[in-house]
């Protein structure tokens, strides 16, 4: 999706936030750009107090009252790191050509919201589209969300607390400088493409398909791309999905650098010091992450796997505003995404919203039912009890949307009475409904096992699935497939080959 106005360079931003160190790290993660290369530096660092020097060095971004504590029972031990890219020339030339074109003002075009959990070894990265057309904290009406940066940092933590519900513990920022600073220090990010690929906003230019190693210019124009272009069969093809497509390369990207990190940095003390000294030099941290801490990340954070790095998207659909291209959230199917990270546990009883139905010719049988689950924790609201179509089943029965499989199993585990599950295409302002039939018996104040859906049910996963394109096509037309959490074009490495 492209705006009318004029688009701004998107620069990536990462930002680094970590546990205190009395808390435990199986194998705790950092994915910002930046932090997360200090991370895989001071893990192997022989000289603590020469790094804690370097590191003391980080700028800092004072944010007031705005992040909300990392011990906020809310989200039970999880901390949210919001990590923002700025598209500041600091540090440039002013001749740089990364520079030409762009408007005045800041602008936020990387804003990702990444969820660590010491009690786990995955973490979550959820990017949010910079044209996300949303109320901005402390303004009256709506805009693009990457225009809050304007007000500040502090204005971009809050209108994403105001408009998402989603608590911010940890603050960090890059700009353009910083970014390739880093890419500089790890000698370049490998990728293959199977086409020549461009994008004439950014200056991204690959001529020659096959295992490529972008420098810090290219590496910063393939991250920014958003009329990303591919040559097929002789003809230039344009990726339509924009920012999306970017959201999805981006993410991608970052998989790439860590690996590459942890292979070209972690051993080697040259680029060791290259490193750090390209994190400091344009990154800004809130005031709460501390030097120590960072070290003591430094120090677990060995095994991390890039792989159990879980990316998210929101579902968003296209329109225009005031002329300009936006993007509007479907808020009732990025629920479930941005539950995650609101810390609201999925599972939990009180989550679940459920519609009870009697039928049974039993008069208010409903409303009895509705009253034994809510004694052990679902959510029935006032209204959420009537009757079925009909009056003659002979089974209990729990219907349930695509998605909330898992749901209705947990349902069906606190019924005495083993249910029949039948999956519907619409439920009003629920999760599940139970229909109860002529064999109830009761509601037990402890769950048994999980039962197991019909065969022609799926396995929810959490995800919001979306219609991509991963590699790029060989025929006359882009094929699609189904993925998870993918829009777009996103280089693909074949099997047999190894960058």
């Amino acid at each position: 999706m492209r705006s009318n106005v004029s688009s701004s360079p998107a620069s990536w931003g990462y930002r680094l936030s970590d546990v205190k160190p009395r808390r435990t790290w199986p194998q705790r993660l950092m994915i910002s750009l930046n932090v997360f290369l200090i991370i895989v530096c001071l893990s192997t660092a022989y000289s603590l107090h020469y790094f804690y020097d370097k590191v003391s060095r980080i700028g800092r971004v004072e944010l007031g009252n705005s992040l909300t504590p990392a011990d906020d029972p809310k989200l039970r031990g999880a901390e949210n790191i919001l990590i923002v890219g700025v598209d500041s020339g600091e540090g440039l030339d002013p001749n740089d050509p990364v520079l030409i074109g762009r408007p005045g003002g800041l602008r936020s075009d990387t804003i990702m919201i990444l969820r660590i959990d010491p009690s786990s070894d995955h973490a979550q990265l959820l990017s949010l589209p910079r044209d996300l057309y949303v109320p901005i904290a402390g303004l009256r009406g709506n805009d693009k969300i990457n225009s809050a940066i304007q007000g500040g940092p502090k204005r971009l933590i809050e209108t994403i607390k105001n408009d998402f519900g989603i608590p911010i513990n940890h603050y960090i920022e890059m700009n353009f400088f910083a970014f390739r600073k880093v890419v500089q220090a790890i000698d370049g990010v490998p990728i293959y493409f199977s086409t020549p690929v461009r994008d004439k906003m950014t200056g991204l230019e690959v001529d020659n398909p096959g295992c490529v190693t972008l420098d810090p210019v290219q590496a910063l124009a393939y991250a920014r791309s958003r009329d990303y272009e591919y040559n097929q069969n002789g003809r230039w093809r344009s990726d339509p999905t924009g920012d999306l497509g970017r959201i999805s390369r981006q993410q991608d990207f970052i998989r790439r650098v860590i690996r590459r990190a942890i292979d070209k940095g972690a051993r080697n003390p040259v680029v060791l010091n290259d490193l750090i000294d390209a994190s400091t030099a344009a990154l800004h941290l809130d005031p709460t992450i501390t030097p120590a801490d960072l070290i003591d990340i430094g120090k677990r954070f060995k095994d991390f796997n890039p792989d159990n790095l879980e990316t998210y998207s929101l579902p968003v659909t296209a329109t225009t505003k005031g002329g300009a291209s936006v993007v509007l959230m479907d808020t009732k199917q990025a629920e479930p995404t941005l539950n995650l990270f609101r810390g609201v546990d999925a599972n939990a009883l009180d989550s679940i919203l459920v519609v009870v139905q009697n039928g049974t010719t039993t008069t208010d049988e409903a409303a009895t039912v509705a009253d034994q689950l809510r004694k052990v924790g679902f959510s029935i609201p006032e209204g959420f009890t009537n009757n079925a179509e009909r009056f003659d089943f002979a089974q209990t029965t729990i219907r349930y949307l695509p998605g909330s499989e898992a749901h209705a199993q947990l349902l069906a585990s606190y019924l005495v009475a083993p249910p029949a599950f039948e999956q519907v295409d619409f439920l009003l302002n629920a999760d599940v409904s139970v229909v109860v039939g002529a064999d109830w018996q009761g509601v037990r104040s402890s769950p048994n096992p999980t039962m197991p859906l019909p065969t022609s049910t799926t396995e929810a996963t959490g995800k919001s699935t979306t219609t991509t394109t991963t590699t790029v096509p060989t025929t006359d037309e882009p094929t699609t497939t189904t993925s998870t959490t993918i829009t777009g074009i996103v280089p693909e490495t074949p099997q047999d080959v190894h960058c």
